[in-house]
């Protein structure tokens, strides 16, 4: 079985950016995503109730480029495997709705990290606009 996606980034960063076909609320819905390492998030501000993130979906609103969806996954880097992975988990969730679903076990973000890094020693696909 063959599972369609389009990267609009690389694979093997930290983040990477991926437009699949798929269903919500039992309607066709074209997926504008986000597959992202914990360790990403965390260097990004995503863990503003402390220093612990767990793995999640994230659903968004409808945009013009598609439903926006954001992944969270305790993997070292996003390859094509987890990205496939990724798109797997969100077409097979039933019950998703808009809003944050988490799961798994805690991450714990590096000690002082305090949402900012240095972009410098990010890969290009990893870099802040």
């Amino acid at each position: 079985m063959s599972i369609e996606f389009h990267c609009i980034d690389p694979p093997g960063g930290q983040r990477v950016r991926v437009r699949f076909a798929g269903t919500f609320g039992g309607r066709a819905t074209r997926w504008d995503g986000e597959v992202m390492t914990l360790r990403y998030c965390c260097d990004h501000g995503e863990a503003a109730d402390g220093p612990r993130l767990r793995p999640f979906i994230d659903v968004g609103r409808k945009t013009a480029g598609g439903r926006r969806v954001r992944v969270g996954l305790d993997v070292p880097c996003i390859d094509r495997p987890t990205v496939t992975k990724a798109v797997i988990m969100v077409r097979n969730y039933r019950r998703l709705r808009e809003g944050r679903v988490e799961f798994g076990e805690p991450f714990d973000c590096p000690d002082g990290n305090d949402g900012n890094i240095d972009d410098a020693t990010l890969s290009p696909a990893d870099r802040r606009p």
